[in-house]
């Protein structure tokens, strides 16, 4: 099963509303063993759930935001990233740490050249939503809610008909100005 490097989230409200900015790395570990990562500065709206229909599955914020995170960058961007290191290749390089500080797991910025994206379907990014909710302990029915809910959401189709979507640059991955486009 996945499991979440990072700890909880910490975000920040933007001037948008419903809309926040993460303000640390986030990593995933998938079954694969592939790790994600989510940039700080990345804005979303957690899970796009209409507040009339959060009494099915209770409010979105009830659980860990995080998988939704995850979700929201290959939406806007049909591409996930993720590293090419292993865990112990980015505790040996620093790049994921135990901060004494703060007393949790962090990932500091790991360069470009240890990162690589891959495109990504909806179903594919339906899919990692679902096994990342799994592994932040999310109750079985509310994945199914929120699985039915992506299933059905139709902002994929409208981005790629528009061909809106946002275009990742690994080159500005961590920068607060690329990720206020989103805005």
């Amino acid at each position: 099963m996945g499991q979440y490097l990072t700890n909880k989230v910490r975000l920040e409200q933007t001037s948008k509303k419903r809309v926040f900015r993460i303000l640390d790395n986030e990593l995933y570990k998938d079954d694969d063993g592939t790790i994600y990562i989510v940039p700080r500065f990345f804005c979303t709206d957690n899970y796009t759930i209409p507040l009339w229909v959060s009494f099915i599955g209770g409010s979105p914020v009830d659980y860990r935001v995080e998988p939704s995170h995850l979700h929201d960058l290959a939406c806007y961007s049909f591409y996930v990233v993720y590293t090419i290191l292993n865990e112990d290749e980015l505790k040996e390089k620093g790049y994921y740490r135990y901060s004494t500080s703060r007393q949790l797991w962090v990932c500091e910025n790991i360069p470009k050249e240890y990162l690589s994206m891959k495109k990504v379907s909806k179903k594919e990014a339906n899919d990692l939503l679902y096994r990342a909710m799994k592994a932040a302990g999310i109750p079985l029915l509310k994945r199914i809610i929120v699985r039915i809910g992506v299933f059905f959401n139709i902002g994929w189709f409208i981005i790629k008909f528009k061909k809106s979507q946002f275009i990742l640059d690994l080159d500005n991955f961590y920068e607060q100005s690329f990720w206020d486009n989103l805005l």
